[in-house]
């Protein structure tokens, strides 16, 4: 094989790599994506799946007309204090690799006070709805008259009273004591509760447990990406026994990892076991996270829809129907009076503000939402916002509660606030750039491969054009001289003569054929 021969075939082999790799980059990343992706020790993504850190921010609303609350047209007032933040770390624990391609797991969560990102002290004092003796007037709320009586006057023997004052650490963590709570811890039976904890506070003995949010099954994505972080069951059940109909599926995922997204239009589901059920978010805009493309998702009002809006929520009630905008978890947390709601009441309906002052929501500041890369469907940014309210209702059998205005309380709100580490966006970017940048290299490979061709080429054509150019112009010579020595010799005068002097004579120019007369 001739040089020439050898530099066509390179030529040729460059040129065709380039045009198959053009059609493959894609296949590549997706081949890259479910080696990675997937929740298994092995992918670069099981470290943060396994542990990651977030940033938890607490807002206490301080009651601030408390001692005003028997007056007529009374309207209760409030200050947010905060946020009080924290850094949370979710760890799972306790995994079990399942042979149908699921995960069964544990999670423990941590909280560390960040004095640093606070505004204020964990001594801060915060006054608000006392919760056992509320609690208690609203699930023995149809008891006999009897155990009512019973009830009202341990409540007056106790010195229980519808406002506490206590510290953020208090209400928060460590937990307070209360009497009425003791009595219940003594005989359960007789508050037809299970009575969890000794002390009051809101988030008491979950600090650094494995049981506080349940066990929980997710689909691994060996098989099938679509199914990525899916959870299958929550305590060994497919349904929560908390709510009814569609309001007790255990579905999407469990806000750590998503499957790809399939179209950006549809809704993403995310299951959250201190809800005890799934909520749905709704697709918002497109967006950009350390210069990755994203889509933004954000809370639907399905949430807190009473049935108002789509009939099918009606199940968010539990006996409890408000007006839009809340939706009742007492059944998920031991029958206490609770209810769910976007901070400061955010898109709920205007019965809730008008109720009291000092809430004004925010868009901004109030949204929930999370941010995925659509081709990954890797979590790049999350502000996960939600209310704590309170229900305190009028109840004629019970002292205490005899002349109360019913209002839903607002207690409380966190956010959780998580966003992908630099270093990871960067490596993310680097996966998203590969069939870009792939398609470059592609179009260079092919583009050497033709300049290769084109210079084994070009030299064969240029010898070919060459010879038959000095071919073609020795032929055309040899006939000019021919048909110049063929002309007729008649047509040419000899070369004029010179005089004596040097001079042409006239004749001899030709001057003297034309006569001039004067």
């Amino acid at each position: 094989m001739d040089r020439t021969s050898v530099f066509i075939w390179i030529g040729l082999l460059f040129s065709i790599a380039g045009t198959l790799l053009s059609f493959s980059w894609n296949s590549i990343f997706d081949l890259i994506a479910k080696k990675e992706l997937p929740i298994s020790p092995t992918s670069k993504t099981y470290p943060l799946w396994k542990k990651s850190t977030v940033t938890m921010n607490f807002y206490l609303f301080n009651w601030t007309n408390h001692d005003q609350l028997f007056e007529n047209n009374y309207t209760p007032e409030f200050v947010e204090l905060g946020p009080y933040s924290y850094t949370e770390v979710y760890e799972k624990v306790n995994l079990t690799w399942n042979a149908n391609h699921t995960v069964t797991y544990q999670r423990i969560r941590k909280w560390y006070f960040d004095a640093e990102n606070s505004n204020g002290s964990l001594d801060d004092t915060v006054v608000m709805l006392n919760i056992v003796p509320v609690s208690s007037s609203f699930f023995t709320r149809n008891w006999s008259f009897i155990s009512i009586y019973a009830l009202s006057a341990a409540m007056r023997m106790l010195g229980e009273s519808i406002w506490v004052r206590r510290t953020v650490r208090e209400i928060l963590f460590d937990g307070y004591d209360d009497p009425l709570l003791k009595i219940a811890q003594t005989a359960p039976s007789l508050f037809g509760t299970d009575v969890q904890g000794d002390k009051v506070a809101w988030f008491f003995n979950r600090n650094g447990s494995a049981r506080s949010d349940g066990v929980l099954n997710a689909e691994t994505a060996s098989e099938d990406m679509k199914n990525l972080g899916i959870i299958r069951s929550w305590n060994y059940k497919d349904k929560s026994d908390f709510f009814d109909g569609e309001c007790s599926k255990v579905a999407g995922s469990v806000g750590d990892i998503f499957p790809p997204v399939q179209m950006k239009e549809d809704q993403l589901e995310m299951f959250v076991p201190d809800f005890c059920r799934s909520l749905k978010l709704d697709y918002s805009e497109e967006v950009e996270v350390r210069g990755i493309p994203a889509y933004r998702y954000e809370a639907s009002q399905a949430l807190i829809d009473n049935g108002t809006v789509d009939s099918t929520n009606h199940c968010n009630c539990r006996g409890e129907c408000l007006p839009l905008g809340v939706f009742n978890i007492s059944a998920c947390r031991y029958g206490i009076p609770a209810f769910i709601s976007y901070p400061h009441f955010y898109k709920a309906d205007k019965h809730y503000l008008r109720q009291l002052k000092g809430l004004e929501p925010v868009p901004k500041r109030h949204r929930f939402y999370i941010t995925l890369e659509p081709r990954t469907g890797i979590l790049l940014d999350l502000k996960a916002r939600v209310q704590i309210n309170f229900l305190l209702q009028r109840n004629t059998r019970i002292n205490l509660f005899r002349n109360v205005p019913t209002i839903l309380f607002p207690v409380l709100w966190f956010e959780e606030l998580g966003s992908i580490p630099p270093s990871e966006a960067f490596l993310l970017r680097l996966l998203l750039l590969l069939p870009v940048v792939g398609q470059y290299i592609s179009f260079g490979l092919t583009l050497i491969g033709l300049v290769i061709i084109s210079a084994a080429i070009l030299p064969m054509f240029l010898n070919k054009y060459s010879g038959s150019l000095h071919h073609c112009l020795k032929r055309k010579s040899s006939e000019t001289i021919i048909s110049q020595t063929s002309l007729p010799i008649g047509r040419f005068r000899p070369p004029p003569s010179e005089g004596k002097d040097g001079a042409i004579p006239p004749e001899e120019h030709g001057l003297l054929d034309t006569k001039i007369d004067n």
